[in-house]
């Protein structure tokens, strides 16, 4: 019993975080509202062809997202080393009077990795499987030509569709990197302002200390 409850708590675990990062994903809104989402489901639909006559169709996902997810989480890295000390502060927790529900920048940023490369590795997955189920049909050429080929046209449709959609939000997370840089740089921007006010009073201090020494001289 010990042990069950001992895996028990690992699923536990991986149910709980995933959850976690569902709510701050945003959710089935977030995903049905999803341009990439719409870009790729379109984009399926334009490749059509391809993902229905070609039956070796997964040979492209599973060479394209090795090497994708590896980009990913370089990415990732970067990321997470970006800005100074100070920076990161600011945008990592919340404030007393802030919303609960109200996520920080960093978990926001941190999220749309995340949620590129479980789609790249869900968009592998699909593709590995449906390569290792590539063998002779059991039950007949009539049955499968009748039935089995519609299943196998719908499957091919969707494992396309999940890879296009891991490239698609690509998209999204090159934009989260753009916006983090935008955000530093208005950071930097508003810190150097704050310096040069500091040195500006700092220098109008001392001619006037200097002034007030001339007059008592």
């Amino acid at each position: 019993m010990n042990t069950i409850k001992k895996y028990g708590k690992q699923y536990i675990g991986v149910k709980n975080i995933l959850k976690k990062y569902w709510r701050i994903y945003g959710g089935c809104n977030a995903l049905i509202g999803s341009p990439y989402l719409h870009l790729s489901l379109l984009l399926t639909a334009i490749s059509s062809h391809y993902w229905i006559y070609t039956e070796n169709w997964f040979d492209l996902p599973t060479s394209v997202l090795p090497n994708l997810i590896g980009f990913t989480l370089a990415g990732l890295a970067i990321f997470l080393s970006f800005g100074n000390d100070q920076y990161q502060n600011l945008i990592t927790g919340k404030f007393p009077d802030e919303d609960s529900n109200r996520n920080s920048p960093y978990l926001g940023f941190s999220v749309t990795f995340l949620h590129f490369v479980l789609v790249q590795i869900v968009a592998l997955l699909f593709a590995l499987i449906t390569k290792s189920l590539q063998f002779p049909f059991p039950f007949g050429v009539e049955f499968y030509n009748n039935y089995f080929k519609y299943f196998v046209i719908a499957a091919n449709g969707i494992g396309y569709w999940i890879f296009l959609y891991s490239i698609c939000i690509g998209i999204a997370a090159v934009f989260s990197i753009f916006r983090l840089i935008c955000s530093f740089d208005e950071y930097a921007t508003l810190e150097r302002e704050r310096l040069l006010q500091i040195e500006s009073e700092s220098n109008a201090k001392n001619i006037s200390k200097n002034d007030d020494i001339k007059l008592k001289n």
